[in-house]
């Protein structure tokens, strides 16, 4: 399992910190998958920087590992649909943020609203 952390997420990085590395409570492990993140330097802040791969660099991802679904929060379900051919090995994108309503033909509206598209999407 990997979680991918967002700039809000290390808004409270002493608190983030202490729950990954387990030091967070007595008797608490810690975390036991990683952690991921594109567009965050952990390497400047004393709390997170411990954590922090060497250089900067992603774990190899494992290779038994047999699905890759990325849980994306862009806002603009355009964005996902742009993003998902650029990857590669990944299985499904979970798109979120946009509110945009996606039906299939088992769904059904409430009274006075819309669909805005059709779901599932393949790219």
């Amino acid at each position: 399992m990997l979680n991918a952390l967002r700039d809000e997420d290390v808004d409270a990085d002493a608190t983030l910190a202490g729950l990954i590395s387990g030091d967070a409570a007595e008797g608490f492990a810690g975390t036991a998958f990683l952690y991921l993140s594109a567009n965050l330097d952990f390497s400047t802040d004393p709390n997170l920087a411990p954590l922090a791969v060497a250089g900067g660099q992603a774990p190899l991802a494992n290779p038994g590992m047999n699905k890759v679904v990325p849980l994306a929060h862009m806002q603009q379900l355009s964005i996902e649909q742009a993003l998902a051919p650029l990857l590669e090995n990944v299985d499904i994108i979970v798109a979120g943020g946009s509110n945009t309503r996606l039906l299939d033909k088992n769904d059904r509206l409430r009274d006075g609203v819309t669909a805005q598209g059709q779901y599932p999407i393949f790219v």
